[in-house]
């Protein structure tokens, strides 16, 4: 899918939205399927339990402008949720050690 295309409006009603997405999905391969399948049950319970925030970041290239997307998430929880990451990933230096890995998938 182009730009252009992810950034209408989307009718999950409409035949066009469901033909696009599948043959989206055609075109991964079976690894790339499933993690996308795994990334897309992740995001769509942060829209139906209340606890469950996400900020998912789409990045152009290392140093390059990126898009950042929080779901079921104010500002503040945005914040504190790239906090978390940053303090868990083990940003803060050579000497430090994450807490909690991160699930990396691809």
């Amino acid at each position: 899918m182009s730009d252009d295309k992810l950034n209408t409006e989307l009718d999950l009603n409409s035949d066009r939205f469901i033909e696009e997405t599948i043959e989206a999905l055609k075109k991964l391969d079976k690894d790339e399927r499933e993690h996308y399948q795994f990334l897309s049950k992740a995001v769509l319970k942060c829209y139906f339990e209340e606890n469950n925030r996400a900020v998912v970041t789409i990045s152009k290239g290392i140093g390059q402008t990126f898009t950042l997307i929080s779901v079921n998430a104010d500002d503040y929880q945005t914040n504190r949720i790239l906090s978390d990451t940053h303090d868990a990933v083990g940003f803060g230096g050579a000497a430090s050690s994450p807490a909690h890995p991160p699930h990396l998938l691809n």
